[in-house]
């Protein structure tokens, strides 16, 4: 599943959901009660502090009248994350329509480039010098725990060192680019309980050479995170 990572976002005063959804738009939610669930709706109706929804996935939200619960929507200008009360359900048809009120505070990621998605990807990476990106090495493995366009977090059970050079091969999907090269700004040991072998998870920030592939890779997560949430 797609991660918001909220404890960077910023919270949002009087917001008023007339801004943010429209009748009629399709979203996707995301709804953080004791389960999480994640569906497709429409909007059918909004005012300043409410607003109503119909489901368009064959989803059965178990939710009693009062139950207050989160909801994280996607706009083009960032995710939002709002807790809500449901106030009324109303058959229409064959539709279930919720009504929900807002309550407590509302929160947004700012800059959707930045959010991270777990991929558990096995790639392969070189040690390199700074100062000449190509050098042939010995070849290691690893995997990307998550990832966003700052960087990634990598698992490893080849020893990292803060300030390494990585080349980092990203043949494993359908990129213009086929490596990117990266630094280490923090590593973190650790020891399984199978010999006392150790592996490494290392905070990996990428040095793009060409700013078009980062581009690439924003609008890859932004494709991606349509499947996921």
């Amino acid at each position: 599943m797609l991660e918001f990572d909220f404890e960077d976002s910023c919270e949002i005063k009087d917001l008023d959901l007339r801004t943010k959804l429209i009748p009629n738009d399709t979203i996707k939610l995301g709804l953080v009660a004791e389960d999480g669930h994640n569906c497709l709706a429409e909007i059918t109706d909004v005012e300043a502090e409410t607003f109503k929804f119909k489901l368009l996935t064959d989803s059965e939200l178990l939710l009693g009248l009062e139950e207050e619960f989160e909801i994280i929507f996607m706009k083009e200008t960032g995710v939002y994350k709002i807790s809500v009360k449901l106030k009324n359900l109303i058959q229409q048809g064959s539709d279930l329509i919720f009504t929900v009120k807002t309550i407590g505070k509302a929160y947004k990621i700012q800059n959707r480039r930045y959010f991270k998605l777990n991929i558990y990807k096995r790639i392969q990476f070189t040690k390199i010098d700074k100062l000449d990106s190509k050098t042939n090495s010995q070849k290691y493995k690893g995997v990307i725990e998550n990832i966003n366009t700052a960087g990634i977090k990598l698992v490893t059970n080849s020893p990292l060192l803060k300030n390494d050079y990585l080349n980092l091969d990203f043949s494993f999907s359908d990129f213009s680019f086929k490596s990117i090269i990266g630094k280490v700004n923090s590593v973190i040991k650790n020891s399984t309980n199978v010999n006392s072998s150790s592996y490494y998870e290392g905070e990996i920030e990428f040095i793009w050479e060409d700013l078009s592939d980062q581009d690439e890779l924003a609008n890859w997560l932004n494709r991606q995170s349509y499947k996921y949430l």
